[in-house]
């Protein structure tokens, strides 16, 4: 419908139909929330349970990944042993300060040119020499 050619009777029952909705769904927002919960009665399912209890022990024992040179985080183990293998920055402080140096470089065998990521190597490869 063209709003040019709506009257005002038609836009007027559009918008209060609209807002009887809204109405009708705040209403049974708030009988929701009125009514006791699953979490007050202890009738949960066994996917709420398992959420709370993931919730609790995430909370209690947060188990993250800390770079000691760009304080980024990681939730899994692997995440950090990857970043320390293809950050750059990083092997560059790791290398100042003495410490082995984890880098995995992937170079090209046309240019010469060193990728972190095997992938990126591969994508170079298909863009430059081919």
């Amino acid at each position: 419908m063209d709003p040019e050619f709506v009257d005002n009777d038609t836009f007027v029952e559009s918008i209060s139909t609209i807002i009887e909705g809204i109405i009708k769904d705040i209403d049974a927002i708030d009988t929701i929330f009125s009514e006791s919960s699953a979490f007050d009665t202890g009738d949960m399912s066994d996917a709420e349970t398992d959420i709370q209890e993931w919730v609790r022990k995430t909370e209690k024992d947060p188990v993250s990944y800390r770079c000691e040179h760009c304080n980024k985080v990681f939730k899994r183990k692997d995440s950090y042993r990857r970043h320390i293998s293809e950050s750059r920055f990083c092997a560059t402080i790791r290398a100042a300060k003495g410490m082995p140096v984890l880098l995995d470089l992937h170079r090209c065998g046309v240019c010469n040119e060193t990728f972190t990521r095997e992938s990126s190597l591969i994508t170079h490869m298909a863009a430059y020499h081919t």
